[in-house]
């Protein structure tokens, strides 16, 4: 339906839900929502959470709610304050049956929860101890960097663990995490260990990539960045066969040197895959510059074979950090610019790239971007800020259709308790249309870990 006061401004008769809220209405009309009691402001185009102003549009901020988005506890007693952000990875992920699981590392060992009808399940500690090697020795954790992904048409996860930055007796440990859905339960497969002579690092920081990817169902794809040195230069390939419970084999024996190793290995660089297809993308900025590079690589059996070093737009300024994703056409790439602008660029074509384009401008922002991708191409990119409470809130902004939307959303802040360190599933798989996110919140040890979910319009 279509409202108006008649001249802009006054309140709006209140309505259930967020969803709904009216279509349109005319500038400065107000509306709460009955569910969450959350006051809506309407913008020039869109609703707007009345708790904060959007952050770069002006405001400095309301009083009172957290924003429009549910937050469901999944542990409070975690005591270190990136949990959700582990080397970047999307650690939530819905399954078939509608159980969401959450793999976090809660400050003394990495583990899992299960939510199931409502409700999280007990904290289980994922342990080398209680498996079955197939290589090497167990590292004997607590594992503290990790990265985890899904594989292509199956409940089961791909999990690469690694010790800690200090450590560089051990090398990294794969895990493959079978679901059950009558039953809600893993069967946690033999993890394998690389030896010496595939030298994976686990001497990584925090900010690390330690990745792995699965391609369309074929897991020979699966490539790892070892970092070593401040460098971010190597990308090793692997074979894998689905039997339960081994499920990866010997290194392939194909060792990729990027030709930009000399970059660094923090949150400005990483690795993208398409997972319709064979192309990887390996991608990074020098340390204290604005040039970007990209080198991409083809899947083959079993090697991956360098073809081109391409030449994208560099940066206007110094990047923070810097995030990709595959929207089912194109690899897109989303940048924190100096802590002030989120910028995308469209890879559209073997070393075609479009223009940096500016869709967030915000001087407070921190840390990397995050984004989920909807099954038909749209984006929900979720960030950080601190422009209204220096702890920080949860913004996040769409593309919808091909077109960015103008004006940020809040998603959780409007105070200042914390709201930090936010992580999503990579897409919609089973859950179409929701991005589903985990969210740190409080300003100091021990901080909650959170789920809330976010509609992709």
């Amino acid at each position: 339906m279509t409202v108006s006061n008649g001249g802009g401004g006054g309140w709006l008769p209140s309505v259930a839900t967020a969803a709904a809220l009216p279509a349109t209405a005319s500038p400065g009309n107000v509306c709460v929502t009955d569910d969450t009691l959350v006051a809506y402001v309407w913008t020039p185009s869109r609703w707007v959470p009345l708790a904060s102003s959007p952050p770069g549009g002006g405001g400095s901020g309301g009083s009172g709610g957290s924003g429009n988005a549910t937050l469901s506890l999944i542990d409070n007693a975690v005591t270190i304050n990136d949990a959700a952000h582990v080397d970047h990875s999307p650690h939530l992920f819905v399954m078939s049956n509608g159980d969401l699981v959450c793999v976090y590392l809660n400050g003394s060992n990495l583990g899992y929860r299960i939510k199931t009808s409502g409700a999280w399940g007990a904290f289980n500690v994922l342990n080398p101890a209680n498996m079955n090697a197939s290589g090497g020795t167990p590292n004997g954790g607590p594992y503290a960097r990790s990265y985890a992904t899904r594989l292509s048409g199956y409940d089961d996860l791909l999990i690469l663990t690694s010790v800690d930055a200090t450590d560089t007796t051990h090398y990294s440990d794969f895990w493959r995490m079978v679901y059950t859905p009558g039953s809600h339960t893993f069967t946690i497969g033999s993890y394998e260990e690389q030896d010496n002579g595939v030298n994976i690092a686990c001497g990584i920081d925090q900010s690390a990539q330690t990745t792995i990817h699965d391609n369309n169902n074929n897991p020979w794809g699966i490539a790892t960045l070892r970092t070593a040195a401040n460098q971010f230069g190597r990308i090793d390939n692997y074979t894998v066969t689905l039997n339960n419970p081994l499920y990866v084999n010997n290194f392939s024996g194909t060792t990729i040197v990027t030709t930009f190793g000399h970059w660094e290995n923090g949150p400005r660089c990483g690795v993208v895959v398409n997972k319709t297809g064979l192309d990887v993308i390996a991608y990074g900025c020098l340390n204290t510059g604005t040039v970007f590079i990209c080198e991409h690589y083809t899947i083959q059996i079993p090697p991956l074979t360098a073809t081109t070093v391409e030449s994208p737009p560099a940066f206007a300024f110094n990047p923070t950090a810097i995030t990709a994703c595959w929207d089912g056409t194109n690899f897109v790439f989303i940048a924190n610019e100096a802590n002030s602008h989120i910028r995308v660029c469209t890879r559209t074509g073997s070393n075609v790239y479009t223009a940096w384009t500016n869709i967030v401008t915000d001087g407070g922002l921190a840390g990397e971007p995050v984004v989920c991708v909807r099954s038909n191409g749209d984006l929900l990119v979720l960030y950080e800020t601190t422009t209204n409470y220096a702890n920080g809130e949860i913004w996040y902004i769409c593309r919808v259709g091909g077109t960015w939307q103008t004006t940020p959303t809040l998603l959780v802040g409007g105070s200042n308790s914390g709201y930090h360190n936010v992580c999503c599933q990579y897409d919609d798989i089973n859950d179409t249309g929701r991005a589903h996110i985990l969210v740190m919140t409080g300003s100091g040890s021990p901080y909650s870990l959170q789920e809330t979910v976010a509609t992709i319009p």
